[in-house]
């Protein structure tokens, strides 16, 4: 499609944007420009950790972290 001609810079908007989840083909490329923003601290480690725990907040509210076994 071409939307995105910069996938690293696209990525690290989106977290900064507040985005919990980022559905691409070229994942290696997105985790790679986040750690690299994290580590230059254009993205703070706070921020990730809550994004990640509304991301786990959803689960367990959905039922998703429950082992029924």
């Amino acid at each position: 499609m071409g939307a995105i001609s910069n996938l690293q810079d696209a990525s690290v908007k989106a977290v900064l944007a507040g985005n919990n989840l980022i559905i691409t083909s070229d994942s290696d490329t997105s985790i790679g420009a986040i750690k690299t923003a994290i580590n230059d601290n254009t993205i703070s480690e706070e921020l990730i950790d809550s994004l990640t725990l509304r991301v786990l907040a959803f689960k367990y509210y959905k039922g998703l972290m429950i082992d029924e076994k």
